[in-house]
């Protein structure tokens, strides 16, 4: 509630008087959210605050989480069963992609049932499924697993970059200063790219998650390579412009793990179900 009254309002002193808080409980609210999430989620701004691209992407499904709660609770004079959560650990890019739909079918599940949506990082012993690119996780002997879509790299730019083109040239980019996104650059499908060709892009800022990363070049000349789904996301509201990337790149493979535990479980094959279904929309 707090999380959509602060995107509803944009104004930390609004959204506290929508839930009949103190300003200081709203703020205390605020930075709880933030911690638990990993991200800022707001910036102040002369207007107000300003949602964040991790925020803009976690209010469809934590808008969907609310309604499915409230047609829950909306009927009188019914006992109503215990409601059974089952933890899901989802990058970023299936928060913004996947989980939307998932979220909306919660209402049909075999038993009542809500999501702890916690990061892949997490190392935690009830993590029933998680949604994560396969890299290393498809291997002999690994968690069972099944594709859930494939995505390819787009080269992001702020609408109004100096750079105007159509086309990005690969002298363009190679020009630009660039927001690389994770720590492992050996393995950087882009910097193996430029590597057989005997290329190097230029760095101007590291982040840990493609939301940062376009959140920057929205305001910046910077340019940074993102999956298109996400990017497409993401576009509208922080006037980026999608192009072609100037060399080939691999493609990205997100797909869904569990163990045997979890494949014995009804519920959490049927959110399975729904996760695979949500990669064919």
């Amino acid at each position: 509630m707090a999380f959509d009254a602060l995107l509803t309002e944009r104004s930390v002193s609004r959204a506290a008087d929508r839930l009949g808080l103190t300003q200081p409980a709203m703020s205390h609210t605020l930075a709880r959210l933030r911690a638990g999430v990993g991200d800022r989620l707001f910036e102040g701004t002369r207007h107000g605050i300003h949602p964040t691209p991790r925020a803009l992407a976690l209010a469809e499904p934590v808008r969907s989480a609310m309604a499915t709660l409230r047609h829950a609770l909306s009927a009188p004079g019914q006992v109503r069963p215990a409601i059974r959560t089952v933890t899901i650990a989802a990058n970023e890019y299936a928060q913004a992609i996947v989980l939307p739909h998932v979220a909306k079918t919660l209402a049909d599940a075999p038993k009542p049932v809500g999501l702890d949506v916690v990061r892949p990082e997490r190392s935690a012993t009830d993590v029933a499924l998680t949604i994560d690119w396969t890299g290393d996780r498809m291997r002999p002997g690994g968690p069972k697993s099944a594709t859930i879509l494939r995505d390819e790299f787009v080269c992001i730019l702020r609408r109004g970059h100096s750079e105007v083109v159509t086309k990005y040239t690969l002298n363009a980019f190679l020009e630009a200063a660039h927001v690389v996104v994770g720590a492992e650059r050996a393995r950087d499908p882009v910097d193996l790219a430029l590597g057989a060709v005997e290329k190097e892009r230029r760095i101007g800022v590291a982040v840990a998650d493609f939301s940062t990363a376009a959140w920057l070049v929205s305001g910046s000349d910077l340019v940074s390579l993102v999956p298109r789904r996400f990017a497409a996301l993401l576009a509208p509201a922080l006037e980026l412009r999608l192009l072609k990337p100037p060399l080939e790149l691999d493609g990205l493979t997100l797909g869904v793990f569990w163990n045997r535990r979890s494949s014995e479980d009804q519920l959490t094959m049927w959110l399975k179900n729904r996760i695979l279904e949500a990669g064919k929309l």
